[in-house]
């Protein structure tokens, strides 16, 4: 009888931490629906749903460059994160370093990882623009690359750390130099561990906003920025920036759910953990 209760209090709180979780969800769903008028009414659900606010940001020649930008800069973000992770993690972990650089590296990855981003605006703001990059896509590509290579070398780190260490002595052994270690017998086993690392840093750039707001104006927007452009000095449209950001969700949702397989199989792996 306890152990019945105990399930029962178990699956309600379960339930209660999912809604929470999914409320602003249909939240957000409800207001790209709802007119003007509805915007601030009591109501849940839209008293007079409408299509405007996606005829409108549809409409709007920046949304395709928006979705262009944002596709340019999450694809070669990720590509470039998970083949830089992929080798600094093999390398950390298989060439039989000393702890402490190890452990020095990790310090400086995590540093790189959780460092307040808003420290970094002006320095990435000025090189930019010393550059010739500013307001192009390629600065926030290099803007994103400096929080998702450490994060994915991090994760792959972490990854080839977790796979058995004989299967490359056994390679040596036999001959095999590291390259063909590293490509035939250990790359194999990681690629769900690739996986993960490439949705989790593909997630982080098409979401990260203060970066490309700062190295971004209105000729190379991303959609993350577009959504702020509904505030204007006339009022903020929030029925449009609702739509905006409903849109904004499909691309990376499709991206992860088609991952899924791999992606947990990474995780359950081992590539989160630490």
């Amino acid at each position: 009888m306890r152990k019945r209760i105990t399930a029962a209090l178990m699956g309600l709180l379960i339930m209660v931490v999912v809604l929470v979780w999914i409320l602003p969800f249909f939240e957000l769903i409800s207001a790209s629906f709802k007119s003007p008028a509805d915007f601030f009414s009591a109501s849940f659900l839209p008293e007079h749903p409408t299509l405007a606010n996606f005829d409108e940001i549809f409409a709007d020649p920046k949304t395709g460059i928006m979705l262009r930008n944002s596709l340019i800069v999450v694809t070669i973000t990720t590509i470039v994160s998970v083949l830089l992770g992929t080798l600094s993690g093999y390398a950390l972990a298989r060439l039989g370093l000393s702890p402490w650089v190890i452990g020095g590296v990790v310090f400086v990855l995590l540093f790189f990882r959780f460092y307040p981003r808003i420290a970094m605006v002006i320095p990435f703001f000025v090189m930019m623009r010393d550059w010739g990059l500013f307001d192009t896509p390629l600065a926030v590509v290099l803007g994103h690359l400096s929080i998702t290579i450490p994060f994915a070398t991090w994760l792959m780190l972490i990854a080839f750390r977790g796979l058995p260490a004989e299967i490359d002595e056994a390679g040596a052994i036999d001959g095999a130099s590291m390259p063909r270690r590293f490509l035939h017998l250990t790359l194999p086993m990681a690629t769900s561990s690739m996986a993960t690392a490439a949705v989790l840093t593909a997630v982080l750039s098409w979401n990260e906003f203060l970066i490309a707001q700062s190295l971004t104006r209105s000729s190379n927007p991303v959609l993350s920025t577009g959504v702020a452009s509904f505030i204007t000095d006339a009022g903020v449209k929030y029925g449009s920036m609702a739509a905006l950001s409903l849109v904004i969700c499909i691309p990376i949702v499709v991206f992860a759910l088609v991952m899924q397989r791999h992606y947990v199989a990474g995780m359950t792996m081992g590539a989160v953990k630490g």
